[in-house]
């Protein structure tokens, strides 16, 4: 039996929408180019197609072998329409290593693709299309149908798809280097497989970030005399003995515990910064020299540490 090629399909396709339709076929030709420009167009940007009731053609990425190949695979419904089935493969791919499959958009596909197909002349002609195909296929023929970047292929019900290579490729083509934006294939890809044959694709790393340094946070409450706001610092104090978390209030400001007053003197202030974890030292805080102000917060933070000491002991 003959190789039963594109011409022999777009016939009977034509003959099969006349017996149908008293209208006349759709221009099939023109709806066979709009086919092969829309996935070849999906191909370049690194994209998939889904046709609608028949296959899906994009991308496979391997990502133990940092390499990428176009893919090709028969929807389930299809074959168990016309009784046909996938060529084996030495592997399955999964999900994660395809790219972004797009729906097949008939408008598109007339727009884009065509000067005078229409929508519904889309629609049809490639109904039409898929069923004759589906029916040569389910006979168990030969098929081989060109396209411009590959071949569709096969023999006793079992279909595969063979890329071109590189070098019989279109002008147009561009290799694809790294993934879109929003795809699922990762990491880089220095080279892409094309039936079978593996060419050079130059990837260069994105140029690394720089993130500002953000500064130590500062917050204030409180009044000082006038009812005028003044800025809080919260810190930790750093003494030879220990470590005390301090707030400073207005004109007052808490000390580590001692048996005395001491008279105020100037503090050395110790911020922890948010952003790198690290001690970034203040300029000297002097506290005021009011006395009797000064010498009832002593009062008062001995009394809490006298209270709070008690209270440990008790405990």
């Amino acid at each position: 039996m003959s190789l039963y090629k594109l011409d022999s399909l777009l016939e009977d396709a034509a003959r099969r929408s006349r017996d149908v339709a008293s209208s006349g076929p759709p221009p099939l030709k023109e709806v066979w180019g709009a086919l092969d420009g829309y996935i070849w167009s999906c191909l370049q940007k690194r994209r998939g197609l889904v046709l609608p009731n028949f296959c899906r053609l994009g991308w496979e990425g391997i990502r133990c072998r940092e390499r990428s190949c176009m893919y090709f695979q028969l929807l389930d419904s299809f074959c168990r329409t016309f009784g046909v089935s996938n060529a084996r493969s030495k592997s399955v791919p999964l999900e994660v290593d395809l790219s972004h499959m797009e729906d097949f958009n008939f408008s598109k596909a007339a727009i884009r693709f065509s000067r005078k197909l229409t929508k519904d002349q889309v629609h049809s002609g490639l109904r039409l299309l898929v069923h004759q195909l589906g029916d040569v296929l389910g006979q168990g023929r030969s098929v081989s149908l060109d396209f411009s970047f590959g071949k569709l292929l096969s023999r006793e019900r079992e279909v595969r798809f063979v890329f071109f290579n590189p070098s019989e490729l279109p002008s147009s083509f561009v290799a694809p280097t790294a993934a879109a934006p929003g795809e699922r294939l990762g990491g880089e890809i220095p080279t892409v497989l094309l039936g079978g044959d593996a060419f050079d694709a130059t990837l260069s790393p994105p140029p690394p970030t720089t993130l500002p340094r953000k500064r130590p946070v500062v917050r204030a409450h409180g009044a000082a005399g006038g009812g005028r706001k003044k800025s809080v610092r919260r810190g930790k104090l750093k003494f030879p003995s220990e470590i005390l978390t301090f707030e400073v209030c207005g004109e007052a400001a808490r000390k580590p515990h001692s048996l005395a007053p001491e008279p105020p003197a100037p503090v050395s202030l110790v911020v922890e910064t948010s952003e790198d974890n690290c001690w970034q030292s203040f300029p000297e805080v002097s506290t005021p020299r009011t006395e009797s102000r000064t010498q009832r917060c002593y009062d008062e933070l001995l009394q809490r540490e006298m209270t709070s000491l008690e209270q440990r002991a008790s405990e």
